[in-house]
């Protein structure tokens, strides 16, 4: 199992914008490398356990990396 090495993933954002995952770079939510481990996550089927505070961006997060399901697999 890859181990994500994540201290900290946040971001308040109240919007119904649908963001990529080069939005959560740019904003810093995320590192290149940190998406890349969630993006290769995605696509092998690993289960993945996002959590955090109120407004802490696990929505967005979500959303972003629903994204790269497999058609097959939804």
């Amino acid at each position: 199992m890859p181990h994500f090495d994540v201290e900290r993933i946040g971001a308040v954002m109240f919007t119904s914008r649908d963001f990529t995952m080069d939005d959560l770079i740019e904003r810093r939510m995320l590192t290149a490398e940190q998406a890349q481990q969630f993006t290769d996550a995605i696509r092998r089927g690993d289960n993945l356990l996002i959590s955090g505070g109120t407004g802490a961006g696990k929505t967005t997060l979500t959303n972003v990396i629903a994204g790269f399901i497999p058609d097959s697999d939804r």
